[in-house]
């Protein structure tokens, strides 16, 4: 409705000087100019989010404003686009996106920055995003207008948000959301990102820091993405299954009940020491506990994921570390390996025993079935998501914790 006003007040103000005009362009400033002192809209969710950049930046050309562009907040956008996209060439659909490949609305925007900027550096994103759309003829949410086609020269390397990277909360919607009530500025974090190329066949991890926003997911501290292979093996698509349980997380429930887990996660640290890679996160008082998880990489070969559930109150908790995948799969109790196969490429994960309770293991379809994944290829014999649960049950004091531990990639065996 904003861009319907400018776009009025440019054609009737201009040609049939029409006094409202003017009050219609200011209610258009009201709306962009905020916007475009920003990284990131009122949205956590990889495809909702690009409408209203998209949008910010026609008010940038047609009113015109520079802002957006001079400021860099445009390139930033699109920086932190390209670091939200795994390597395959998708949006990690993170928040309220109903496929595993994202719905291209961030196609329009990736290029008309691209044709603003003339950067060649976009030049292999923006032909990626070419090949992949047709592909799959996907029913993308794209904004009516034009296809910005320009020469960029020859593309370079993107570099960018390599090896582990930390995406910061833009603080426009750290103030919007209230983050102070839970999380000091300087701790809180958007995103954490493996990445060491754009190469499909490398590795490719993507860790949420948020559980607010518009269109949100409660998928803080999840791993919402992990590429390997040409192929994804962790899933987490959907636009209904915004609960905590659909995600690759970690499950809380204190004296047999649970609860929201907080809105903001805390950074704790990122290393890059080559060849591994680290990050420490934390929810703080999320049901009575506070759950730090530790991501260790050792890059071609895999990922260690060592999930820590430190009580702050002293009750009996149950504990679920979930995992969710697509493709054939075998699952070993034996042995607690997991086996997947995606048409000749493997990954296994291996759940290590717990620190202090024993452990109990429910593999199983996911319960509430939609058909998410039936146009990926390489699901195998059955398109639907297995979910497999970690479970412990123990009595905490204040102070102790409890420890999951796994492994996965697809370099095995574990």
């Amino acid at each position: 409705s904003a861009l319907g006003l400018l776009f009025a007040a440019k054609y009737f103000g201009r040609v049939h000087a029409l006094v409202e005009a003017e009050g219609w362009l200011q209610q258009a400033d009201e709306c962009f100019q905020t916007q475009a002192n920003a990284f990131k809209a009122n949205e956590d969710c990889n495809s909702y989010q690009w409408l209203t950049f998209f949008h910010t930046l026609k008010y940038a050309l047609v009113r015109p404003d520079p802002t957006y562009i001079r400021n860099g907040m445009a390139r930033l956008c699109l920086d932190l686009g390209i670091a939200t996209m795994d390597n395959l060439g998708y949006q990690v659909p993170y928040g309220d996106t109903a496929n595993f490949k994202g719905t291209f609305s961030e196609v329009p925007f990736f290029k008309m920055l691209g044709a603003t900027l003339r950067d060649p550096a976009y030049r292999p994103i923006l032909a990626l995003k070419d090949r992949l759309k047709p592909a799959f003829d996907a029913d993308a949410i794209q904004s009516i207008g034009f296809q910005y086609d320009v020469e960029l020269g020859e593309g370079r390397p993107w570099s960018r948000f390599m090896d582990v990277s930390v995406l910061p909360v833009e603080p426009i919607y750290y103030d919007h959301f209230e983050g102070a009530a839970h999380v000091a500025q300087k701790l809180a974090f958007d995103k954490v990102v493996f990445r060491h190329s754009l190469d499909p066949e490398d590795d490719y991890l993507l860790l949420d820091g948020l559980s607010n926003g518009g269109h949100l997911h409660r998928d803080g501290n999840a791993i919402v993405r992990y590429t390997s292979k040409g192929r994804i093996w962790l899933a987490d698509a959907d636009y209904l299954k915004a609960p905590q349980k659909f995600h690759n997380t970690v499950m809380v429930f204190k004296n047999g009940r649970g609860a929201l887990i907080p809105p903001y996660t805390e950074l704790g640290e990122v290393v890059w020491l080559d060849p591994l890679g680290y990050s420490r996160s934390t929810v703080r008082g999320y049901c009575g506990t506070d759950w730090t998880r530790h991501i260790l990489e050792l890059h071609g070969r895999g990922f260690l994921v060592f999930d820590q559930v430190v009580a702050q109150e002293s009750a009996d908790y149950h504990l679920r570390c979930v995992w969710r995948v697509v493709g054939d799969t075998a699952w070993d109790s034996a042995q607690r390996r997991l086996r997947v196969d995606q048409q000749g490429a493997l990954m296994e994960l291996v759940a290590a025993p717990g620190s202090c309770a024993e452990e109990t293991f429910a593999f199983k379809l996911e319960p509430m079935i939609r058909a998410n994944w039936d146009e990926y290829p390489y699901c195998g014999a059955s398109s639907e998501v297995k979910v497999l649960q970690e479970r412990a049950s123990v009595r905490l004091e204040s102070g102790q914790d409890h420890c999951f531990f796994n492994v996965f990639g697809t370099e095995g065996p574990y």
